[in-house]
């Protein structure tokens, strides 16, 4: 089903060009580029397409369109480490320069800015700059009508969801819960009325939400990420699998509390082969990092990689 509806967008894009209707080609891989980046498209592939199109895009002077794709792309390089950038936080690169950057404030395109913010915060989650997520929580929230297309405006409330709670988890902010919540029961309406690539993410954010706003007990929490995670491996959703392994590892090895080292670098070295293995070295070598787990290793702990 993944491939069907990645290789429909493509169809679309190569159709439409070949009519030259440029804006609807180019929105068609968006659809593309977005739902293979959730789908488990390895990265390496997303990057080489898109290099392609971006340079049709460019003969086309298509600056409104560009926007769309190059945001991601340059996400997308900031996770696999082909980014000029050495700081994979921020959005700034090989594809989304500052030159770029004054191109799209003169377009004034509330479109366009909206996905540069979504992609800013993805950022700014995947690599905990935290911010920069809550900068740009409320700048999402008020421009979400903006988004365009079902999968975007899905992807959209999960990551909105999922931000929220874990900010609510460090502030107890009322209203990180409450707009948290209102993301994720959009998202659980949507994945219990038939929308199969939302199940593994509907249980994601009920493990989130057990773990940061229900406060449950921990062998409650973590039999929900692991059913999380096998919904998430059946849709192939390897970045939110990760993300939710990271997640517990996280748990257990930055909260002094309830720190333990076993079962830390279980959850660590799963997300770090999930990552790996879709092409997200400038995340490897984070999460290796974040984590001094090479020192770990040298110590004596056990490797969990597979």
């Amino acid at each position: 089903m993944n491939d069907d509806v990645r290789h429909k967008f493509l169809h679309a894009y190569h159709l439409a060009m070949s009519f030259g209707d440029i804006s609807f080609g180019y929105f068609g891989f968006v659809g593309w580029l977005y739902t293979g980046f959730y789908l488990d498209t390895p990265l390496s592939d997303i990057h080489k397409r898109t290099r392609s199109v971006v340079a049709e895009g460019r003969e086309y002077e298509s600056s409104t369109l560009l926007i769309f794709i190059l945001s991601g792309w340059q996400l997308l390089l900031n996770l696999s480490g082909d980014s000029k950038n050495p700081d994979p936080r921020s959005l700034v690169g090989e594809a989304f320069d500052d030159d770029f950057t004054m191109e799209m404030k003169a377009i004034n395109s509330k479109p366009a800015f909206f996905v540069v913010r979504q992609c800013e915060m993805i950022l700014g989650y995947t690599y905990e700059d935290w911010d920069v997520v809550r900068k740009n929580l409320p700048l999402i929230r008020r421009d979400e009508n903006e988004s365009k297309g079902y999968f975007s405006i899905a992807f959209n409330y999960i990551w909105t969801a999922v931000c929220h709670y874990d900010l609510y988890r460090a502030n107890g902010r009322r209203k990180d819960k409450k707009e948290g919540r209102r993301a994720h029961n959009k998202v659980k309406e949507w994945a219990t009325t038939g929308t199969v690539m939302l199940w593994g993410a509907n249980k994601w954010l009920a493990a989130m939400e057990s773990l940061c706003i229900k406060k449950a007990p921990l062998n409650e929490v973590e039999n929900l990420f692991e059913e999380a995670f096998v919904a998430l491996s059946e849709n192939k959703n390897r970045y939110f699998e990760a993300l939710a392994n990271e997640r517990l590892a996280r748990l257990y090895l930055a909260d002094d509390l309830l720190r333990d080292e076993t079962k830390g670098c279980i959850y660590l070295d799963r997300a770090i082969g999930l990552y790996r293995r879709w092409g997200a070295s400038a995340k490897v070598e984070w999460l290796e990092t974040r984590y001094n787990r090479s020192a770990m290793l040298a110590e004596g702990a056990v490797s969990y990689l597979t």
